[in-house]
């Protein structure tokens, strides 16, 4: 890829979807969700191959750049951006531009984000290589669209437009789609032409740059006092200055739906953003009675459960389509189709106060 790619890696959320496992402390990006590892340092083992450790950095929150930087020595201090407060997408990659344009004028910016899952390592790093090339030699901004496997109502999806590089299999971004219901979601997969919104992108920093300063004008000149502030004295308070008073907004919605140099690349790459526990029934394999079971269990007519515990017996007796999860000091008992409101599970912990559990 060459010395001038850089990975930009966002690892700034909490996974309230994860709770309780996933806590303030101990957040998604620093749990072995999946497998044995982190699920950060699987995304570094992930991209290792190809952008080397000295060119990684990692976008995340004060609070959480202590414990990252313990948990994952390997990336020098330097590397890992801490935001005062969260503002979304847009000004955590205006953060890292900023840093990479005051580093490598000529650099090429891969956005991945620390917890998504991708199984198909060998297509997954063809495709950026494939991005790299093309982003090197001109003026788009690529972000990768999913090949959907199933009617998912959870992403967004992105319209392709016209193939205009068969070699790289790029199309031109017709449009993003908001969240879909079900019948909609389900008219996408049948048509084809539309692909789940990954998060991931492939641009040159100074094209990103550009286009900040295009169709967000108020925060480029903002990011501009913290980039000529890099390495200097006065960047922290820089820093803080800034984020009492950008805006929150989406890097999509604030420029990726807005310009009409967007390319889209498919990608069938076995990837998962493990948004919440009802992800482990696409990444893990199901056992006796469809339950997935993480831990210890022993159940009679127990059915499409997912299950975890690693020090207690969790025993089940006639119960179907929940999720059980028991750490040391909370226990969750959940429908399935109320996954995505533990989020709001957690907001009313924060709202009474009960910080002791967040």
């Amino acid at each position: 890829m060459g010395t001038s790619v850089y990975a930009a890696i966002l690892a700034g959320g909490h996974g309230t979807r994860f709770w309780p496992r996933s806590r303030k402390r101990n957040p998604k990006q620093l749990l072995d969700i999946i497998g044995s590892e982190s699920m950060i340092s699987l995304t570094l083992a992930r991209i290792e191959p190809t952008i080397p450790l000295e060119n990684i950095l990692i976008i995340t929150s004060m609070d959480l750049a202590p414990l990252i930087s313990d948990h994952l020595p390997q990336i020098k201090p330097g590397n890992i951006l801490a935001e005062p407060c969260g503002r979304n997408t847009a000004p955590a990659l205006s953060l890292a531009a900023a840093h990479l344009l005051s580093r490598d004028p000529d650099s090429v910016m891969v956005v991945l984000t620390a917890d998504h899952l991708i199984q198909k390592q060998s297509s997954f790093l063809n495709l950026l290589n494939k991005g790299v090339q093309l982003a090197r030699n001109s003026d788009y901004l690529i972000t990768l669209g999913i090949t959907p496997t199933f009617p998912e109502t959870g992403y967004g999806y992105i319209q392709m437009g016209e193939c205009i590089d068969d070699e790289h299999l790029c199309h031109r971004v017709k449009r993003y789609v908001e969240k879909p219901d079900r019948k909609t979601a389900q008219m996408y997969l049948r048509d084809g032409g539309y692909l789940w919104n990954s998060g991931m992108f492939i641009w040159k920093t100074q094209t990103f740059w550009n286009a900040l300063e295009e169709f967000l004008p108020a925060m480029h000149s903002q990011f501009c006092l913290i980039k000529d502030s890099c390495g200097g004295q006065g960047f922290d308070e820089t820093l803080r200055r800034v984020y009492e008073t950008v805006e929150s907004i989406s890097v999509d919605y604030g420029i990726m739906e807005k310009s009409d140099r967007v390319l889209v690349m498919p990608a069938d790459i076995g990837w998962n953003d493990v948004g919440s526990w009802t992800a482990l029934e696409q990444i893990m394999e199901k056992g006796e009675n469809g339950n997935i079971i993480v831990g210890h269990h022993l159940g009679i007519d127990s059915r499409n459960i997912i299950a975890y515990s690693h020090k207690k017996l969790l025993a089940t007796i006639g119960i179907k389509d929940l999720i059980i999860v028991d750490t040391d000091d909370a226990l969750l008992v959940c429908h399935k189709d109320r996954a995505q409101d533990i989020k709001n599970l957690v907001a009313l912990l924060e709202q009474k106060g009960m910080e002791e559990y967040l």
